[in-house]
């Protein structure tokens, strides 16, 4: 089989084997109107014993071939959890094989980027023809933060400690490890220790945060505060915070539930004495946590709520 530009040639041989099927197929057409012709070889024996090859020229025939622009993009492989994120070629058309030029100087089919990244590329096929993959800005995720507060014990062996974190950025939902093998986002009931949860978010990235809470001694509350009543307590729902400090200061005070969750917070007030009527009439009979914060110094009391 043979191919030529025109009808009058050259004419190229793309067979070095004879075949011997009916069909033939071009594997590197050229782009335009090609024109072929297929010539048959028979080898004829004379009377004499002898051959010869009797050559047939076939009829010529043309199409037209047109060959796919080369286009393009790429691919992401990996996100490695905000910091950098690997990206691939993707490329069709054209006459493979394809190089590439990325805009951070690789000529590799896979590349890494720091992010965030303006990323470009210039694809290329086997016959030069080029593709310029416009710019994208790749932003990839932002890391995950954490930020936590801690009402410490209140006094020894009473496991009333509390870690609250908060957890943002990532991708959400996220799971939690805490080193004491709990998997839910706050920790309560603690005693005086360090705690360290690790954060998955759901692109299976990582974060780790410690926080240590610490056991009050009698002298350290008696140093700051006069005065720290609920009553009554036990309670129905209805009972009252009284609190004197020895000095004024910024107090807030927080109310959570036995399984943690927080069911009220008071403002910020510069007081020394404080007076806060607490209503957890419609709030189920358990345990509730009565966090007053003054300055940044947690003092916990607890609360039973009946209901008879």
């Amino acid at each position: 089989v043979y191919r030529a530009p025109s009808e009058d040639g050259p004419y190229t041989r793309l067979t070095n084997t004879l075949v011997s099927g009916t069909t033939f197929t071009d594997i590197s057409p050229i782009a335009g109107v090609l024109f072929y012709q297929v010539r048959a070889i028979r080898n004829v024996t004379t009377p004499g014993g002898g051959t010869y090859a009797n050559n047939a020229i076939g009829p010529i025939q043309s199409i037209n071939f047109i060959l796919p622009s080369v286009t393009g993009g790429f691919t992401f492989v990996n996100d490695i959890c905000g910091a950098t994120t690997e990206l691939c070629l993707s490329a069709s058309g054209g006459t493979p094989p394809y190089t590439v030029q990325w805009s951070n100087g690789s000529t590799q089919t896979c590349t890494a980027y720091n992010l965030p990244a303006l990323v470009t590329l210039v694809i290329t096929d086997a016959l030069g023809c080029a593709f310029a993959v416009p710019a994208s800005t790749v932003l990839g995720t932002t890391p995950i933060q954490i930020s936590g507060l801690v009402a410490n014990e209140s006094a020894p062996n009473a496991k009333d400690g509390i870690i609250d974190i908060t957890v943002s950025e990532g991708l959400a939902p996220y799971q939690y490890s805490w080193s004491n093998s709990k998997s839910t986002q706050d920790l309560t009931g603690l005693t005086g220790g360090s705690y360290t949860v690790t954060i998955t978010d759901s692109n299976g990235c990582t974060k780790t945060a410690s926080f240590t809470v610490t056991t009050t001694s009698a002298t350290l509350e008696a140093a700051v505060i006069e005065q720290f009543l609920l009553s009554p307590n036990p309670t129905k729902g209805l009972a009252l915070l009284s609190l004197k400090l020895h000095q004024a200061s910024a107090i807030r005070v927080e109310i959570r539930d036995w399984t943690g969750r927080l069911i009220h917070e008071s403002p910020i007030i510069q007081t020394d004495l404080l007076s806060l009527p607490v209503d957890l009439t419609l709030s189920p009979a358990g345990i509730y946590t009565v966090v007053v914060w003054v300055g940044n110094q947690p003092f916990v009391r607890k609360l039973a709520v009946i209901k008879a």
